[in-house]
């Protein structure tokens, strides 16, 4: 049966989105499929515990190039968040990273880190073996400002014995990795340290920032809980000066995040950037807040902001009634302007078992998450949602791959010269068919021109209504003219690792494809960000009165509430205009601003 949510023909109260079709929802929190689905609570562990061309978009619009540079039969490239998986060189060179085996079974004893490399002008061929010696995986792709290159993943090797991995190679692009298995062990936790995520910065780009997590159970007895410094599952940073020689930093759980705050995290439920000296990384999860990490001295100390709170602190197995929380699948911006950006997936949970460890959480739950440091102790907004395909006010779904995470995430972001932001995002599209009557999910993109308080209408990167499209990396530096990212695709989908996995029966044994794409913006996205530049809301917060100025004539203006209720409705006809909004109570509005059939849509603080 097909299950639908009607869409109220309102606009939800987000702050500063343009949207091609109205929002879902008055709320912006919303159920396609109110039944709730029980999973353990740490959701990722059985990942590791059981090792026994060129398209073009819509006239005026976007367009994209795009080649096959690999392929996996391991489809699992993460359980939440995206690790930094690509890296577009300043000098046009790219390379990436993907976790690749070319097993047919459900063990991949070759899993590795598959990489590739493009030199300003075409791709090495697609790999065939891994670059270690061992079996690993979640790999993050780094190029130090010495020219060298590193990558970081997870050793699993040994059953009970996992470490970070640490490979190098003096140049960029070529030559032998040299590979170190013991420099980032964590002897401290019992089975060691996996699932790791890592930035570069400091001076002259030579310090590595890298957080990951203890394993959180017994790999033998996935239900027997294991502990790092109190918690099942601790975020440790490490850090090296050095490009990696040495870490004077290794495995440090911040007193902002350990056991007498969060009980613990679950795999790659966190995420990590670095600017020169300001580093930051974010927390989150199902039952935990979406917190913030901030250093402005490159590591040394740290301050802590909570983003989107969870109401239950120490959450171990209580009680909870169905609320509104995090997926785990989060994303940390740096800006030049050192302001840290944060995005995640929208979640909705409940709990009516305190006795059995575990939690449902509700799959059909969607929406994207933004909020930044600018927007202070207000909350986070809704940056996109799931597309309306058939434009007929209602999403219509029938199934879908099981990923645990909303069904608009796995945010990605990057940062141009401009200081312009790029997002990314997969998302289910409505009306699409794997050919088994599932819904397929697609890469979606978006951007900023001032600092998070508008985007562009989220726009289909590649368009398929066949293919799954999930894993979406972004360069975190962009060329704004060739907007760099990889992603994998699939004909099946889900991806298919677990046991218990639904999915396993359709994608066990079959390769899926890592396709990297070049994005350019065409003149329509470029339009639209000119004329959304060209007006200013000053003051913005205000207490009252509030002008408008615009490049072109304004038609008419509309501000509308966080219920999508039009409060106010001008015709200024004019390209400077004042309003009095002295009546509105404190909170965030959107205001709507109507040139010709030309739309967008600015937030408004009312202090």
């Amino acid at each position: 049966m097909k299950k639908s949510l009607l869409l109220a023909a309102t606009f939800a109260c987000i702050a500063g989105v343009a949207f091609s079709q109205n929002p879902l929802s008055g709320n912006s929190r919303h159920l396609l499929n109110a039944k709730a689905v029980k999973i353990n609570r740490f959701k990722s562990v059985l990942a590791e515990a059981s090792l026994s061309n060129l398209e073009n978009r819509t006239p005026g619009s976007t367009k994209s190039t795009s080649a096959t540079v690999g392929t996996s039969t391991y489809q699992l490239q993460s359980n939440s968040s995206i690790e930094n998986r690509i890296v577009h060189n300043s000098d046009g060179t790219i390379g990436a990273v993907f976790t690749f085996s070319d097993d047919a079974g459900s063990t991949w004893p070759d899993r590795g880190t598959g990489y590739i490399y493009n030199d300003g002008s075409s791709w090495s061929a697609a790999p065939t073996t891994r670059i270690e010696a061992v079996r690993t995986g979640w790999p993050t792709v780094l190029t130090l400002g010495d020219n060298s290159e590193v990558v970081i993943s997870h050793n699993t090797a040994t059953t009970n014995d996992y470490d970070i991995y640490f490979s190098k190679r003096p140049v960029k692009g070529t030559g032998t990795w040299t590979e170190n298995a013991t420099i980032l062990a964590n002897p401290g936790a019992p089975y060691g340290n996996l699932w790791p995520r890592a930035a570069v910065g400091g001076a002259n780009n030579m310090s590595i920032h890298m957080i990951s997590i203890s394993f959180p159970t017994d790999p033998l007895v996935t239900t027997t809980p294991a502990f790092f410094m109190g918690q099942q599952g601790a975020i440790t940073y490490s850090r090296s000066t050095n490009g990696g020689t040495s870490w004077d930093i290794l495995h440090n759980v911040n007193a902002l995040h350990d056991s007498t705050q969060y009980y613990g995290f679950d795999a790659d439920a966190y995420a990590i950037d670095a600017r020169g000296n300001t580093v930051a990384y974010v927390g989150g999860g199902f039952t935990n807040d979406v917190f913030l990490m901030k250093s402005t001295n490159n590591g040394t100390s740290w301050t802590k902001t909570i983003v989107n709170d969870f109401p239950l602190d120490l959450f171990v197995d209580q009680i909870i009634d169905t609320t509104s929380t995090n997926d785990g699948c989060l994303e940390v911006l740096v800006d030049s302007n050192d302001l840290v950006h944060v995005f995640f997936g929208n979640m909705n949970i409940l709990n009516d078992d305190s006795t059995d460890n575990q939690i449902s959480y509700f799959p059909g739950t969607s929406g994207l998450m933004y909020w930044n440091e600018s927007m202070g102790a207000n909350n986070p907004v809704l940056v996109a949602d799931l597309e309306d395909v058939d434009a007929d006010l209602v999403i219509t779904l029938t199934t879908f791959g099981t990923y645990q995470n909303s069904l608009s995430s796995f945010p990605s972001a990057g940062l141009d010269g401009t200081n312009g932001l790029h997002l990314t995002y997969s998302a289910i599209v409505e009306n699409s068919d794997d050919g088994a009557g599932n819904n397929v999910r697609n890469v979606y993109y978006t951007k900023s021109i001032d600092g998070g308080a508008s985007w562009i209408p989220p726009v289909r990167v590649i368009s398929d209504d066949f293919t799954e499209q999930v894993y979406c990396s972004i360069s975190k530096d962009v060329d704004p003219t060739c907007i760099s990212m990889i992603y994998q695709s699939d004909i099946a989908v889900g991806h298919g690792v677990g046991a218990t996995n639904p999915d396993a029966g359709s994608n066990i044994g079959n390769a899926a494809d890592m396709i990297y794409v070049c994005y350019e913006l065409f003149s329509g996205v470029n339009e639209y960000l000119n004329l959304s530049e060209g007006i200013s809301i000053y003051p913005n917060p205000s207490h009252g009165n509030v002008n408008i100025q615009s490049v072109q004539i304004v038609n008419k203006v509309e501000v509308i509430n966080c219920t999508g209720s039009v409060l106010y409705s001008f015709n200024p006809e004019s390209q400077q205009y004042t309003m009095n909004l002295e009546t509105l109570a404190s909170g965030i509005y959107l205001i709507n601003l109507y040139m010709g059939n030309q739309k967008v849509v600015k937030r408004f603080v009312k202090m």
